[in-house]
């Protein structure tokens, strides 16, 4: 895949199709590196673009003119020149109306004019025109890396369509897969990597820990990685403790966990106990969860607590007690991965009265308005 990034092969996009948890993005993201500090290994221009189709409604994947706005704040955290230079055109009033018009012009007024001010012939900033400039005149060098979750008409879509290349993770040998996760597992929980997070802690997964958890994960990198979270929370800061709490619900299970729905039942146990009958517990966590879940956009714990009319307190009680798979940079709780929505509002996987979508109903109406 990185020889294809830079190869004249006359393919314009490759396709990682894979289940959810499976891995996808982590290959995206591991492409991306290899063409990070500055992105323009090879002369390359690198950019990502994310399009949501949610519950089967898409959000913007059929927007374009989110494209070039999103490369162009891109540009502005990559360099501070950059951010000034876009930022004194968004000012003007040619500036701001170009955000809502079409993807050429955003591209030439967003990006290109602003950038060939600030520019000189011998420094990196000249690079990064040049490569933009030819998405004006010439697209064939313009690849995509798209990942997307197993569809049904999507190989026969290929099928009848030349110049895309399509690969399925999970066809990949279960022991290649296997044995990435345990390398991922055991750098992860090794005696270094515990000790960063707790200097104090001398404890370390051993092989029979890392195997268990390699075998719990079923070729999924999403459970890996949030066993790590998990294992690692800051919140319980007992490694140990929580090692054996995974292990404990691995062996009660008899098999491996089948998909990710066991796993994030145990998690959830943590905020609520099985056949809890406090109705307080169940509400503030319905309250919080259900919020973060149905409002697409990341609000702040501040935002959150007046939108649900909650204590932010009590909102960081149950966050704090979620870090395996809400993650709360800068007091911003963001959802880790889409499978644990997907999960909590799948009636069919998720049983548990006080989880599933029937009591998120009426929250994803009132979010939604």
């Amino acid at each position: 895949m990185a020889n294809w990034v830079t190869s004249s092969d006359g393919s314009r996009m490759y396709i990682l199709s894979g289940l959810a948890g499976i891995g996808k993005s982590t290959v995206a993201y591991t492409i991306e590196s290899h063409h990070e500090q500055p992105t323009l290994i090879d002369n390359l221009l690198g950019a990502s673009f994310f399009s949501l189709t949610r519950r089967g409604r898409p959000q913007c994947a059929n927007d374009a003119k989110k494209l070039f706005t999103t490369i162009a704040y891109q540009l502005c955290a990559y360099d501070e020149a950059f951010a000034m230079a876009i930022g004194d055109v968004l000012l003007t009033e040619r500036g701001s109306a170009a955000t809502t018009k079409d993807p050429q012009e955003q591209l030439q007024v967003l990006i290109l004019d602003p950038l060939r001010s600030i520019v000189h012939e011998d420094d990196i900033h000249h690079a990064v025109v040049e490569g933009l400039s030819r998405l004006v005149q010439d697209l064939p060098p313009f690849k995509v890396i798209l990942t997307t979750r197993p569809l049904p008409y999507l190989d026969y879509f290929l099928g009848n369509r030349s110049g895309h290349k399509l690969f399925h993770l999970q066809d990949i040998e279960s022991k290649v897969v296997d044995d990435d996760i345990r390398l991922y597992l055991g750098y992860n929980l090794s005696l270094e990597q515990v000790r960063e997070r707790y200097p104090r802690r001398r404890w370390y997964a051993s092989d029979e820990h890392i195997d268990a958890l390699v075998r719990a994960a079923g070729r999924l990198f999403i459970i890996a990685s949030t066993a790590v979270r998990c294992i690692l929370d800051n919140s319980a800061s007992n490694p140990a403790a929580q090692m054996q709490k995974l292990l404990h619900a691995y062996a009660q299970d008899h098999t491996p966990f089948k998909d990710l729905g066991h796993f994030y039942n145990v998690i959830l146990r943590n905020v609520v106990p099985e056949n809890c009958d406090d109705d307080d517990i169940v509400r503030c966590y319905q309250s919080v969860v259900g919020a973060i879940i149905f409002i697409s956009r990341p609000f702040p714990v501040s935002t959150l607590a007046h939108l649900i009319d909650m204590d932010v307190e009590n909102i960081h009680a149950v966050l704090e007690k979620l870090q395996s798979v809400i993650l709360l940079g800068d007091d911003v709780p963001q959802i880790y991965h889409k499978s644990f929505p997907d999960y909590l509002t799948d009636q069919a996987r998720c049983k548990d009265p006080a989880d599933c979508d029937m009591l998120f109903r009426d929250h994803e109406q009132t979010y939604q308005v």
